[in-house]
């Protein structure tokens, strides 16, 4: 039976830094690896014939510190040039630190998701920009709040359902009135503004009425008329626009004077 010298150890020792260092490439040479196992059969049955230390035996490689039947089980176990392609569990290896390759299906989708972001970023963009900018109650200035209830109201045969009311309030010969849900919507809290007068079915019956929409609070505006009451009138000019909002607790009062008149073409 053959025997390791020292020849023989250096070469094994050098095809075994080939299989399990970090740059091995063993598995593309068919030779090499012929001889690795040859050489790894005559480490084992050297070992198997002397009583030497393990210090002592030409198999036992400086570059590999692993004990011999480690070694000779990782290559005998090799089926493929690829198997043993595969560095042992704790060799370090600089093909470990390589990144895994993109797959170019995932590439287009992130590149799509990306430009699909873009455009509707820039719809949005595009849209606000295009947006012209309007101004809620412009010049409109607060004049009263309505917090005390009103006493008294008479209401007509016809106008019974004021009494329903969960609030009822005078302002300038007007009556506000505000109803709780079911009432004038079945959802929503409404408000109602018209004169005393008709209110009480004495005059014309004119009301303007407006309910609650989502977060938006019941609103109700009247114009300033030859028809308004006559104390409204004396408290503002024709043509004024009033605007009547309930905030939960009280009727906020807004004023907006009417517009300038224009002069007529020549």
């Amino acid at each position: 039976m053959l025997s390791m010298d020292d020849r023989s150890g250096d070469e094994l020792s050098a095809l075994r830094r080939r299989a399990y260092g970090p740059h091995a490439d063993i598995a593309g040479d068919a030779t090499a690896l012929d001889r690795l196992r040859d050489l790894e059969n005559q480490a084992r049955a050297s070992r198997s014939a002397t009583t030497s230390t393990v210090e002592d035996a030409p198999s036992q490689s400086a570059g590999d510190p692993r004990p011999p039947e480690q070694q000779v089980t990782a290559v005998a176990g090799v089926d493929s040039p690829t198997a043993l392609a595969q560095e042992p569990e704790n060799e370090p290896s600089s093909r470990s630190l390589t990144p895994p390759r993109i797959g170019r299906a995932l590439l287009i989708g992130w590149a799509a998701s990306i430009v699909v972001v873009a455009v509707v970023v820039g719809a949005l963009v595009f849209g606000l920009a295009s947006m012209r900018p309007v101004v809620t109650d412009a010049g409109a200035r607060q004049v009263a709040a309505l917090q005390t209830p009103a006493t008294g109201v008479k209401t007509g045969e016809s106008m019974a359902f004021f009494a329903q009311a969960i609030g009822l309030y005078r302002y300038a010969g007007l009556i506000v009135a505000v109803f709780d849900r079911g009432v004038m919507d079945p959802d929503q809290t409404c408000l109602v503004v018209g004169p005393e007068a008709s209110v009480a079915g004495d005059g014309e019956i004119r009301f303007a009425s407006g309910c609650t929409a989502g977060t938006f609070r019941a609103t109700a505006t009247v114009t300033v008329s030859h028809k308004s009451p006559a104390e409204l009138r004396d408290a503002f000019a024709d043509g004024t626009a009033l605007q009547f909002i309930w905030d939960g607790t009280a009727v906020a009062v807004f004023a907006a004077d009417p517009p300038a008149p224009t002069n007529a073409p020549a």
